[in-house]
């Protein structure tokens, strides 16, 4: 029992911990939240410039195959041309039936592909949970592993020198806690102050300039369904 009470335990066991928050942060947030950023930034200057060409056929032609040669992009392949064939599918249908009608770019570009899947925001927000979670284990593992090492039927001297090492130890052991909290504080403040921003920005742009480019009356669209 006296290894869980030693201060080198706990000083591993908080080693563990800020290891096990690199390795989600890295899996979760290493280019693909920067790659969305720029992707995004990618995306409207191409729309910018397909504003210049008058034909609204030849602009979802030329947006497709844009896409089509950037899919490498994680930003694209993932969300961006999934939902554009959607919607230019929807369009191409239209077109065949006689009556070309833009569908409407809030139908198919949604948030919880761009920013709930694409940033596995269920991980990002598992993540600190977890992390406080073991800190807390952490220290009461520690206490009780101290406390079930005294012998209350041993001589004075073994009680002593049991209850000396559960004292000696017992900062470190709560060291574990307040490290679990440090580190869960300062992920949610990094995760939700910077990067989930940083993707719900980037989601608006894509779709807000697509919109522009590919507007749709939604005045006349509404008149029609009533």
């Amino acid at each position: 029992m006296e290894f869980w009470i030693k201060p080198e335990t706990y000083y591993a066991y908080i080693g563990v911990m800020f290891c096990l928050a690199l390795g989600f942060a890295y899996r979760i947030y290493w280019g693909r939240y920067c790659n969305a950023k720029k992707t995004s930034k990618s995306i409207e200057l191409k729309l910018e410039e397909l504003r210049k060409v008058d034909s609204t056929e030849e602009r979802v032609k030329l947006l497709s195959q844009w896409l089509a040669g950037e899919e490498k992009q994680p930003y694209i392949k993932e969300c961006v041309y999934p939902a554009w064939q959607r919607y230019e599918t929807q369009y191409n249908e239209s077109t065949k039936q006689g009556n070309p009608v833009l569908p409407d770019v809030y139908d198919y570009f949604h948030e919880d592909l761009f920013v709930h899947h694409f940033g596995k925001r269920k991980l990002a927000e598992f993540v600190p949970n977890t992390i406080l979670a073991m800190g807390i284990i952490g220290t009461f593992v520690g206490i009780a592993a101290g406390v079930g090492g005294l012998d209350p039927s041993g001589d004075s001297t073994a009680m002593k020198h049991g209850i000396g090492l559960l004292l000696s130890g017992m900062e470190v052991k709560f060291i574990s806690s307040i490290a679990g909290i440090a580190i869960s504080v300062l992920w949610q403040l990094f995760d939700k102050g910077i990067l989930h921003k940083l993707l719900t920005t980037s989601f608006r742009t894509v779709r807000e300039s697509i919109d522009a480019t590919y507007p749709l009356n939604r005045k006349a669209s509404f008149l029609k369904t009533c």
